[in-house]
């Protein structure tokens, strides 16, 4: 049995400025893994090449007219660890550079698909939230955009499929992708799909045109 190539795919987190598209982006984190193995404590090895990670300057998210949502604000303010706000809030990379880099990791990484976006499926904590948050920010700016428009998936579907409960709590965006990534392996292990056992999902599969009759 054929199955797609197990190496595309990437876990991404963002620390934002609110939880809508359009909202200013502090921090961008991603990691490539095999969903389908292990999670590194029992082999799967995650070498310094497979993530990216950029601390990005809050005022220059301000000088290409993001926003700030006043929630969130306030949970930077008054909620976040020492360590998370200052992950978010002490970047220095200009807005815009920093999706340059981030898009050209996407390419350098997994290479281009014949659409020309990057060849990558993509989780995000949310199907709604990061990848999102991203794709808006540099079709404002004008920067390429990685993603597939068909290639995003939500951990928490499988989250919930599995009986996981997990909730993020550390806001910081590398490792908020191993926490997540840690939680979406054991998921796909309690569900049954293993890339050592052959069992994989069958969207993973080659095309074959099948379809299902209408009645009317």
């Amino acid at each position: 049995m054929q199955f797609m190539d197990l190496n595309q795919f990437q876990m991404v987190d963002t620390e934002t400025k609110g939880n809508e598209p359009g909202s200013g982006i502090l921090v961008i984190g991603a990691v490539r893994f095999d969903p389908f193995m292990p999670w590194p404590e029992e082999g799967q090895p995650i070498a310094v090449k497979d993530q990216f990670h950029v601390r990005i300057d809050p005022e220059s998210n301000n000088r290409y007219g993001l926003a700030e949502d006043p929630k969130t604000m306030k949970f930077w303010r008054e909620d976040a660890s020492p360590e998370a706000r200052e992950e978010a809030w002490g970047g220095t990379v200009d807005l815009k550079k920093a999706l340059e880099m981030y898009s050209e990791w996407c390419f350098d990484t997994f290479g281009t698909d014949a659409r020309g976006c990057a060849d990558v499926n993509t989780y995000c904590h949310g199907a709604e939230y990061d990848k999102p948050m991203i794709s808006w920010a540099m079709n404002r700016l004008g920067v390429r955009n990685p993603f597939p428009y068909n290639r995003t998936r939500s951990t928490r579907n499988i989250y919930e499929l599995a009986g996981i409960e997990y909730k993020g709590v550390k806001h910081q965006a590398v490792l908020d992708c191993y926490d997540q990534c840690a939680a979406l392996c054991r998921s796909h292990d309690i569900i049954g799909f293993s890339r050592l056992a052959n069992r994989l999902p069958g969207w993973m599969l080659p095309y074959e045109g099948l379809g299902f009759p209408i009645r009317l």
